[in-house]
């Protein structure tokens, strides 16, 4: 189990949950660097889905939409042991996915180039986006991708940022509809240069006028 906003299994997110931690958890992506070179990060993610042989209850399901900007085509894919495969099929309609998103899925596959730039820029807009929470004193989840949950420690439902910062042209994921959170966190992504800036600098002015 991985959830990547948070890390790997983090305790604190079940707990919020209010479940606790499952014991025989296997985290089988320990040994992925996806800051690696193109080549050598191919090679982390081969061995890790190879792991679908051995492992008859593992499902990997991969989005293509961040990482390609792509949302408008709501393309991924699924790997699974062929057993499984075949009986999930199944349940797979027809016209699951049209001609001209298969051909995009497969020309962003193949650049790897493309990956590789995207992972670096996203760690460094990330890294300087946590240093300005922590200097603010925002609450943040400790996120591994393109995408994280913040709150304001000093409220227990984010449902003022939320309004406040639509006002400002920012618009959030809130997370009213998320199960063991409800409303106390929103979710962001890391965007350009230029949108990451004007959120640091909504953010300041939030906390500029709370009394």
């Amino acid at each position: 189990m991985n959830l990547p906003q948070h890390g790997s299994n983090p305790q604190y997110v079940y707990q919020e949950m209010g479940i606790e931690k499952p014991d025989q958890i296997m985290d089988l992506s320990a040994n992925i660097n996806p800051l690696g070179p193109p080549k050598h990060l191919e090679q982390n993610w081969m061995s890790f889905f190879q792991k679908i042989n051995d492992y008859k209850n593992l499902v990997i399901l991969r989005s293509m939409t961040k990482m390609f900007a792509i949302p408008g085509l709501r393309l991924g894919y699924m790997m699974a042991h062929p057993s499984v495969v075949e009986e999930i099929s199944v349940y797979q309609s027809h016209w699951n996915v049209n001609a001209l998103a298969m051909t995009a899925g497969e020309l962003c596959l193949q650049d790897e180039s493309f990956v590789h730039r995207t992972v670096q820029y996203i760690k460094k807009e990330r890294t300087r986006l946590f240093a300005f929470f922590d200097k603010e004193s925002f609450v943040y989840s400790p996120s591994k991708v393109n995408f994280y949950l913040l709150k304001e420690p000093k409220k227990d439902y984010m449902g003022e940022l939320f309004a406040y910062l639509l006002k400002k042209g920012i618009v959030p994921r809130h997370t009213c509809n998320f199960p063991g959170i409800e409303g106390k966190w929103l979710r962001f992504a890391i965007k350009s240069i230029e949108e990451n800036n004007q959120l640091m600098e909504a953010l300041k002015e939030w906390k500029q006028q709370l009394p």
